[in-house]
């Protein structure tokens, strides 16, 4: 049992991280092209 709750707990955290990063990078690229579109 505890087992389980531990797997559901990493899958969650890494969720998270995956859309924490993917927001990131998303974030990272439109800020580069507003950089390139003024330039």
């Amino acid at each position: 049992m505890v087992m389980v709750t531990v797997e559901i707990l990493e899958i969650e955290v890494l969720f998270c991280t995956y859309v924490w990063v993917t927001s990131y990078i998303l974030m990272v690229e439109k800020a580069i092209k507003k950089e390139a579109v003024s330039k």
